[in-house]
């Protein structure tokens, strides 16, 4: 999810321009994905039943 917050533009001309600033922006920067990944683990839970 992405957050941007602006001050207001005194027209649409500087409107569109900071839109476009925005897309360009958008285009070259890095993308890290933060999303949570669970741990691995290495030894089995499972038991053998009776």
């Amino acid at each position: 999810m992405v957050l941007a917050l602006s001050r207001t533009y005194p027209d649409i001309s500087a409107a569109v321009k900071g839109v476009e600033a925005v897309r360009e922006g958008a285009a070259t920067s890095h993308i890290s994905d933060q999303t949570a990944r669970p741990a691995v683990s290495t030894r089995s839970r499972w038991t053998p039943g009776p």
